[in-house]
């Protein structure tokens, strides 16, 4: 399936924001989408592209920190409260998933975590991806 920037999947009773943001690849999508837990509304932001898997391209690498940006604002505006990447060892989810097993009927999701996180999340991918262009552009000199 074709999608555009902004697209919404419907699969059942969720609806599934699409979000075109590239730098990890061209076609790289993002995704917001709603989860529930214990009758709680979540708002995940899943970010498709974790990682600059290629050279030294510094065009790309700052398209990459552009998308971070943009994203970040998206998920901001929407009050994300659970990041997920593309790659578990990323977002924490080696970690979060056996809590899952061991997780009391009274204890949080343990995927949810303030806002801010996942700003500062987004935050982090745009800045590192930012500094890696400086550091082509302080070789150049």
């Amino acid at each position: 399936m074709a999608v555009k920037d902004g697209d919404l999947l419907a699969l059942g009773n969720t609806r599934v924001q699409l979000y075109v943001t590239p730098g990890h690849t061209p076609g790289t999508l993002s995704l917001i989408f709603s989860v529930y837990d214990q009758g709680v509304e979540h708002k995940v932001a899943l970010w498709g592209g974790t990682g600059l898997n290629f050279g030294p391209d510094r065009q790309r690498i700052l398209t990459y920190s552009a998308s971070a940006e943009r994203f970040r604002g998206l998920a901001k505006a929407q009050g994300a409260d659970i990041f997920i990447s593309n790659h578990p060892a990323r977002d924490g989810a080696r970690e979060r998933l056996p809590m899952l097993k061991q997780r009391q009927p009274s204890q949080a999701y343990p995927f949810v975590v303030e806002p801010v996180e996942v700003q500062g999340a987004f935050e982090l991918l745009r800045d590192c991806s930012y500094a890696q262009a400086l550091q082509l552009d302080a070789k150049k000199h």
